[in-house]
């Protein structure tokens, strides 16, 4: 079982108890576009983001940039604190409006991920 398929399924099992509900999912998914155990038979992120759009369930990053999932120009994560090793694999989904979103330069004394500062 591959990360889109985990998440995915884990995603559709939470549903009953945010579905209506006012929602920030945020965190390190381990899903990207293009990852090599991603397949529309174990799960895709465009299936995740369009599980949750069907709910009203959008990424901050994603609205905010009007960029195409896939197509990000900024990262989140580097893999083995490595500059040239870059994915964008975290994400914040809501369905609430005028949430301030950053996400924050790569600070590579801290964490392999950037930072994201979200505001309700």
């Amino acid at each position: 079982m591959g990360y889109p398929q985990i998440v995915l399924e884990a995603i559709k099992y939470y549903t009953p108890y945010f579905d209506g509900k006012r929602v920030v999912l945020t965190g390190d998914f381990n899903c990207f576009v293009g990852q090599s155990d991603e397949s529309p038979k174990r799960g895709t992120l465009l299936q995740i983001v369009d599980f949750l759009s069907k709910h009203n369930i959008y990424s901050l990053y994603h609205k905010q940039t009007n960029e195409d999932f896939g197509k990000e120009s900024r990262t989140t994560f580097h893999w083995q604190f490595r500059e040239e090793q870059k994915f964008f694999l975290d994400y914040t989904f809501t369905n609430i409006e005028d949430v301030k979103y950053q996400l924050e330069e790569w600070n590579s004394k801290f964490s392999d991920h950037h930072a994201q500062t979200i505001e309700i």
